[in-house]
């Protein structure tokens, strides 16, 4: 009785094996749910030069490339070509085209010798390219401060000379049909703030052609706007050439005077150099919101400029020596967003303080793309989803 029953639970053990090896994954199978997907954010864009998000859905390793039609030369360039698991935040840059002819690319994701795609349509330009050179893939220098260009804004830089030596001053996107900069992006540290006095020096900007942006010499018409400086002439104190540049138009946004630009924005700029004082370097993207403004303000030729329906402020703070960000790797971020009306208040307050991950999504732009590169993937999404309002280091002053 006892052999007979050690012969069926014998066999009852070698069916149970058969049975684990028939559905089990060994070495030579493959995962029967394997994750593959690519997708772009926008799937046409404009002929202008430009950057937009490619997101992968990948279970392991993966390799990304481009394809272009047949003949044409690479117009476009991803700034990773290989990853694991899920990443949204793959950048794409494309070059304007001039051609009278859309142009496709194919973005094919590879894994595990199995393979996914989508496809990106820039529509036709004119057929010629009567501005000034805009952004091309690799013109953009790895600038901490630097948001990602988006499609339909024009990326320009200006520089100053100081002590024989050429420094950056401030990079913007500029949108010729708005005529105001969505962003301005810019260093803040001790070689910029010095002695000397506000120029008061309003003048075109050499990177755009006059017709392209609003003339300000004697301010804006109707509405009680001021000449709102993105770039602070405050912030720029070292050299007369660096202020100087602080006086282009391209620089400019109308902004409500007394109880906005004078008031409550001028005691946040004040923050912000306060800020940078204690950093090594302190990386500053500067911007306003026009999608969904109705206002316009007239400049002094009678062209008609978007009044921005918002302003927000990017803030990448970095210190080498800081102990308190060490597990940050020196830096800490905070992002602000203020509705373009009449304040009373004379200082800003924590609600209109948010993560940088937030004011992207308010946005839809990418802060600081060149800070995973400098710290890691982990630590970046930390800095950029921490929120200033429990971090008393923005609320000590």
């Amino acid at each position: 009785m006892a052999r007979k029953f050690l012969e069926i639970h014998v066999r009852c053990i070698i069916l149970s094996l058969v049975l684990l090896s028939a559905f089990s994954c060994g070495d030579d199978m493959k995962p029967l749910q394997q994750r593959l997907a690519v997708s772009v954010r926008q799937d046409q864009v404009s002929s202008g030069a430009g950057s937009t998000f490619v997101s992968v859905t990948a279970s392991g390793s993966w390799t990304i490339g481009l394809e272009f039609e047949a003949g044409a030369e690479p117009w476009a360039e991803l700034n990773t070509e290989s990853g694991s698991g899920t990443k949204t935040n793959i950048i794409l840059k494309y070059a304007e085209n001039i051609s009278e002819e859309e142009r496709t690319l194919r973005i094919t994701v590879y894994s595990s010798g199995k393979s996914e795609s989508c496809t990106l349509v820039q529509k036709a330009g004119s057929g010629d390219n009567p501005g000034p050179p805009v952004v091309t893939p690799g013109d953009v220098p790895g600038w901490m401060e630097l948001p990602v260009v988006q499609g339909g804004l024009e990326y320009y830089n200006n520089k100053f000379t100081m002590n024989g030596r050429t420094y950056r001053n401030y990079s913007y996107a500029w949108d010729k049909s708005a005529l105001v900069a969505h962003w301005v992006a810019y260093p803040l540290c001790g070689l910029y703030l010095g002695s000397q006095k506000r120029t008061d020096d309003w003048n075109y900007d050499p990177n755009v052609p006059h017709a392209y942006q609003p003339e300000l010499f004697r301010g804006f018409g109707g509405g009680g706007y001021d000449r709102g400086h993105q770039l602070p002439s405050a912030d720029r104190t070292c050299c007369k050439e660096a202020n100087q540049q602080t006086f282009y138009f391209t620089n400019m946004t109308p902004q409500l005077g007394a109880k906005f630009n004078q008031r409550i924005w001028a005691s946040f700029e004040t923050n912000v150099r306060d800020w940078s004082r204690t950093a090594d370097t302190l990386y500053v993207v500067t911007g306003c919101v026009v999608k969904g403004s109705t206002k316009t303000a007239t400049d002094n030729s009678g062209k008609s400029v978007k009044v921005p329906a918002g302003y927000f402020k990017a803030l990448l703070w970095y210190s080498k020596s800081s102990t308190v960000t060490a597990h940050n790797a020196g830096y800490r971020a905070a992002a602000f967003y203020l509705e373009h009306k009449n304040y009373d208040q004379t200082g800003i307050d924590r609600s209109m303080s948010m993560s940088v991950d937030e004011l992207e999504a308010m946005t839809g732009m990418d802060f600081f793309p060149n800070l995973e590169a400098r710290v890691g993937e982990t630590v970046a999404a930390r800095i950029e989803a921490a929120d200033p309002k429990n971090d008393t280091f923005w609320w000590s002053n």
